[in-house]
């Protein structure tokens, strides 16, 4: 016979450490709601859809976006404005659509391309989406901007993974060639200027075919990665790490 595993999705009171399970039959991929009540999951087998729920468990789990096809990743800026991200296939390469924060169905084609598009990070603000492709023959990290059809701005170099928006939308951080990168991308007359920074190794285990695998806490103070074990994953915190992602950005453009 076969078997099947699926993960499910558990929220950790960081003030009472308690661990809560909160879907049960598989729910992946978990992405808060911007009014933190409420959290949304990708189905295990991805080809249902995206499902949300409330963060304390009540209630019955409903769908969120009305789409069936095969979808692996949601992004949802936090201030609940501009435009969501996901990422599905629809029947090539993983490609990323985008809708409004307000009508979440209304999902349109914003990057496909015959590479494979991965990882969408929408910042804070709803306005920039940064992603993953392979087109050049290796994973990259790229900013554009939503919805429109402006410049692209590839940030990453010489092979990357994981972008993520820091909370105030300022930095973009990522992880390349063993360290954990941060940047900030400024516009002169119209031409995009990246400053990069290495912040400190990246330890902790990336998979370019995955999801983002680490994340920064709205506090400005940690961030959480996982970090894979022998016997599955734990979480690991890393501390104190933006005010020194400040102080580096402010003393580069210093130079």
């Amino acid at each position: 016979g076969s078997s099947t595993i699926t993960s499910d999705t558990w929220v950790f009171d960081t003030r009472t450490g308690a661990l809560t399970r909160l879907t049960r039959g598989g729910g992946e991929r978990p992405e808060w709601t911007p009014d933190g009540r409420s959290i949304v999951t990708v189905s295990s087998d991805s080809s249902t859809g995206l499902f949300v729920q409330s963060a304390d468990g009540s209630g019955a789990a409903r769908r969120y976006i009305d789409d069936r096809r095969p979808t692996w990743e949601v992004s949802i800026p936090r201030q609940n404005q501009g435009f969501l991200a996901v990422r599905l296939r629809a029947g090539g390469p993983r490609d990323i659509f985008i809708a409004p924060v307000d009508t979440p169905s209304a999902l349109r084609p914003f990057v496909t391309s015959d590479a494979d598009e991965s990882a969408p990070s929408v910042s804070p603000d709803g306005r920039w989406l940064a992603y993953l492709s392979n087109e050049s023959g290796r994973y990259e990290v790229y900013v554009r901007e939503m919805p429109g059809d402006g410049p692209r701005v590839q940030v990453s170099t010489d092979g990357a993974v994981d972008p993520l928006w820091s909370p105030t939308g300022r930095e973009l951080f990522y992880r390349a060639n063993g360290k954990v990168m941060a940047a900030r991308i400024t516009w002169h007359d119209g031409a995009p200027s990246v400053q990069r920074e290495e912040l400190f190794d990246d330890v902790y285990g990336s998979n370019p075919n995955a999801h983002v695998t680490f994340t920064a806490m709205p506090d400005g103070n940690r961030f959480v990665f996982l970090q894979p074990t022998d016997g599955g994953s734990k979480c690991v915190v890393v501390l104190n790490w933006f005010d020194e992602v400040r102080r580096r950005m402010t003393a580069a453009r210093g130079r």
